[in-house]
């Protein structure tokens, strides 16, 4: 066993204790043996198709084992995984399959049709999960001579591809090693003192950054991995309820549906300590409390991208607890630094470690991406002087907390003033009405922009004139005058990613399909006028 591959994390569970069980699926229970087989006998099939060191495997899927699996096995072999967002339509999968340029690809039987139709110019060997051979191969096939005809992969290789649009909206694929991996695994461990318990819930998508902290640290720690297909919160709360699950990693609007689909019941205390590990989108303080005292469980929070593995500051619980009983400022943090990880303001070309000082935060340690695939001037732009550009606008306090105040590109710029919107979003949240919002910026021919708020209400209130007049009055006592929203558009739902965060990039571009009332703010109250919205996920 090589402790610095990919591959260890199943060949050590196999070693230390090869009956515990590794995965959980529906019904079915793969043992930490089960699994180490399942990736050999995989890697033996990879291997008998030609795959080798370099060449990219792309698995559009549900979760399941096998994705997992393969993701071992393409870490023995040297080969890549490109997992695909199940939620990209054709022509964005035919996009990804045209870039990796991948020689298989995997399916199950939810997305054959659209794998079928999203080939395109490149025709990858379709292979579905759920094929009777394949099935039979994981557990029947042969596992013997496979190190002796492969090279052995090195640490720095490249083992994962996930695409990501970035800051600007184009699909890129970025680069992420055995070691970038493996070291976020242990940063975030490291930061958290363990998971303890014995059962992990996954319900987050395996082709997103979140495999690390959902999948990767959880079997990492020799815990169990209940796999569900997607999230659903009466199944998610049935699993923590009769499994001793001690981890699971959700968004809030994920926490939120939990607490909803609750109603007026409590989950029962666990006998081990229940940790919710939420990232994406920040969470109102009243969603922690009840949180922590529905579903009885510890919070901590992660900031990351997915050029850096996944994971590069947490607020931890221990900040959380802080945070509710004495220093209610610390939940607009995400945290500090993990280890081996260094955070820097960069303003006006000059990397910046004055607290409070506002401007683009950069970031450098070992989780840091290998770089894009096949985008060498799109890597070279992402970093400044071998720091990581996050796009994202924020400050570190005198403490080593770091707030993220916007993305460079969602900052609107009224006047000459700079709003920021996650403050205009966290005060408009604070109003009993509103459940959702996203602030944006729409062109102003004299301000340049004028501020936007686009509202998903609470279900006991309606759309009104005077309930958005409320709304600013309310926006009135916490913001200033260029702060407040100019409009109020209210929305059923909002396009948001798999993982639950909007997707202002769609609310700015999103064309007229069906109206909507909304508010026109111009000197006052102003009066009312007629705004659309399109909703939908990717």
């Amino acid at each position: 066993m090589n402790p610095t591959l990919l591959s260890s994390i199943v060949d050590h569970a196999a070693e230390s204790d090869p009956a515990r069980p590794f995965l959980h699926w529906h019904q079915a229970v793969w043992t930490a043996q089960d699994a180490q087989l399942g990736v050999l006998r995989l890697t033996h099939f990879l291997h008998a198709l030609g795959v080798g060191p370099g060449d990219r495997i792309a698995v559009l899927s549900q979760n399941r084992p096998e994705v997992l699996l393969l993701l071992f096995a393409a870490a023995r072999i040297g080969a890549i995984l490109v997992p695909i967002n199940t939620r990209y339509s054709a022509f964005e999968i035919a996009t990804v399959l045209d870039d990796a340029q991948p020689s298989l690809l995997f399916c199950d039987t939810t997305t054959l049709s659209l794998a079928s139709s999203a080939r395109s110019n490149c025709v990858p060997q379709l292979i579905s999960l759920d094929e009777p051979t394949l099935q039979s191969q994981l557990r029947q096939g042969p596992i013997h001579s496979i190190q002796a005809a492969m090279a052995s992969p090195r640490p720095t290789d490249p083992v994962l591809m996930l695409y990501t649009s970035g800051t600007t909206g184009s699909l890129r694929g970025a680069l992420l090693s055995h070691s970038n991996l493996l070291t976020n695994v242990h940063q975030i461990l490291t930061t958290l003192q363990s998971v303890p318990g014995t059962s992990a819930l996954l319900v987050t998508p395996l082709f997103h950054a979140a495999i690390v902290p959902a999948a990767l640290t959880p079997l990492a720690s020799g815990l169990t991995l209940i796999i569900h297909e997607r999230f659903d919160p009466e199944r998610a709360l049935h699993a923590l309820q009769h499994y001793p699950v001690s981890w699971t990693v959700l968004v809030p609007t994920m926490i939120q549906a939990c607490i909803d689909a609750l109603g007026t019941r409590t989950l029962p205390e666990s006998h081990h300590q229940r940790t919710i590990y939420y990232g994406a989108a920040p969470a109102p303080r009243s969603l922690i409390i009840e949180a922590r005292e529905r579903l009885k469980a510890e919070l901590a929070q992660s900031y990351g991208l997915t050029e850096a593995t996944q994971c590069v500051t947490i607020l931890t619980p221990e900040d959380h607890r802080l945070a509710i009983t004495s220093s209610p400022e610390l939940l607009l943090s995400c945290g500090k630094p993990v280890a081996r990880t260094a955070v820097r303001i960069l303003v006006n070309s000059t990397l910046e470690d004055t607290p409070h000082r506002v401007g683009e935060v950069v970031v450098f340690g070992p989780q840091v991406m290998i770089g894009y695939w096949q985008r060498p001037t799109e890597t070279a732009n992402v970093f400044f002087e071998g720091w990581l550009r996050t796009g994202d606008v924020g400050y570190l306090d005198a403490d080593g907390y770091l707030y993220i105040t916007d993305r460079l590109k969602d900052l609107v710029i009224s006047g000459g003033e700079n709003v920021y919107t996650p403050r205009v979003e966290d005060v408009i949240r604070s109003h009993p009405a509103v459940r959702e919002v996203a602030v944006i910026g729409l062109p102003h021919p004299k301000w340049g922009e004028t501020v936007h708020a686009v509202i998903a209400l609470n279900p006991s209130y309606q759309p009104s004139e005077q309930l958005a007049g409320d709304i600013v009055r309310h926006c009135r006592q916490f913001l200033g005058g260029f702060e407040i929203p100019r409009s109020i558009e209210f929305t059923d739902q909002f396009p948001k990613t798999a993982t639950g965060k909007i997707l202002k990039r769609n609310l700015r571009s999103r064309q007229i399909t069906d109206v909507h009332f909304a508010l026109d703010l111009r000197d006052s109250i102003g009066t009312a006028r007629l705004h659309s919205r399109e909703g939908g996920t990717e």
